[in-house]
């Protein structure tokens, strides 16, 4: 009788032993398929030891915010009459200002300029494009790339010039401002715009980095004119100077540029923040950002409420769809199978 017991502790034993030891291996061997699995969707097939955005030629790129940029200094010196400096800056641009916010951009109702201005939110905007999370992940790694960058020139380019924004030299009825009245040296470049750009171009080059055919250049033609509108709805709501706007396209452009190079450098550690416990933690802040846009629209804001909450709705549905993708790729939702290779304890 105890030499049975002992038996059947001993095989008791045996068992667990090897259900823990191939449990072990099992989960082992399921978190590297799992990874496996989540590089290649966040590539969308693309070879993970090669960068999608490897054979793009930046030079090609390079080439229309380059001219935009020469653009900008020469109107600058051509309308200062060679007097560079902080004011001559703005004067020479009062009369343009003031025909565009007041005549020519007043084709559109307040109401309308006000949303296309928030398309320059940085938040806004990355909810309004985070569908593409769901489809080309790895365009939405390229629009991260490039955020960093973009973000730096913007903050170096207000803090060094201390250019005044319209409203600092300016008496309110003497333009329109739509949204909040903006007082301070902080005009140069423009932030909104930069944004735009950036979000914009890094889908442009993204889907297209190769341009083939007609299609595809119209698509070009039209992000980049999209871009442009919210630049000049920053005229438009009374906020920046014109040329705020051209270099704040040049810097957005230039951002997605360097934001290239810096992912084919380090696109593994790029993607890498698709997989496991990076997504979540990617998840959740894209939740929580969406929560705060519907939030804003719900306190009251002076302009473009309408835009706050499409977005938040967009980014709570988005966030939720890749929390379930991500959940069932895990297998977190299913029962785990028995087991076939589990030991079978002896009959006595």
């Amino acid at each position: 009788m105890n030499t049975s017991i002992d038996n059947l502790i001993k095989d008791s034993q045996t068992f667990t032993s090897q259900a823990n030891d191939i449990a072990k291996n099992d989960v082992q061997a399921y978190d590297k398929k799992l990874t496996a699995i989540e590089l290649s969707q966040s590539q969308n097939g693309t070879d993970n030891q090669v960068s999608p955005y490897q054979n793009i030629s930046l030079k090609r790129w390079m080439i229309a915010p380059t001219l935009l940029l020469v653009g900008f200094f020469l109107t600058i010196f051509i309308g200062s009459d060679g007097y560079t400096s902080i004011e001559g800056y703005w004067q020479s641009q009062m009369n343009t200002f003031l025909f565009l916010n007041t005549q020519a951009l007043t084709v559109l109702p307040a109401e309308v300029w006000g949303n296309i201005n928030m398309l320059g939110d940085t938040s806004v905007l990355l909810m309004l494009l985070s569908p593409i999370l769901l489809y080309q992940k790895r365009v939405w790694l390229l629009i991260l790339a490039s955020a960093p960058i973009a973000t730096f020139a913007s903050a170096i380019g207000k803090h060094l010039l201390d250019v005044p924004r319209p409203g600092a030299v300016l008496e309110a009825e003497q333009f329109i401002v739509i949204g909040d009245f903006l007082t301070a040296h902080n005009s140069l470049p423009s932030g909104h715009t930069i944004t735009a750009f950036t979000g914009i171009i890094a889908i442009v080059i993204g889907l297209s980095p190769k341009i083939n055919n007609k299609t595809q250049a119209v698509w070009v033609i039209f992000g980049v004119l999209f871009a442009g509108v919210v630049g000049l709805a920053r005229v438009a709501v009374g906020a920046h100077w014109y040329l705020d706007v051209v270099l704040g396209a040049c810097l957005g452009w230039f951002s997605v540029i360097m934001g290239i190079a810096w992912f084919n450098k380090y696109h593994q550690h790029w993607t890498s923040l698709l997989t496991g416990k990076s997504m979540l933690i990617i998840i959740a802040l894209h939740l929580s950002c969406s929560i705060l846009l519907m939030v804003r629209a719900g306190i009251g804001v002076s302009s473009g409420w309408q835009m706050l909450i499409i977005s938040g709705v967009i980014g709570i549905f988005v966030s939720l769809s890749l929390l379930m993708t991500h959940l069932n790729n895990i297998n977190w939702l299913s029962a785990p199978s028995a087991n076939p290779n589990l030991p079978k304890i002896k009959s006595t």
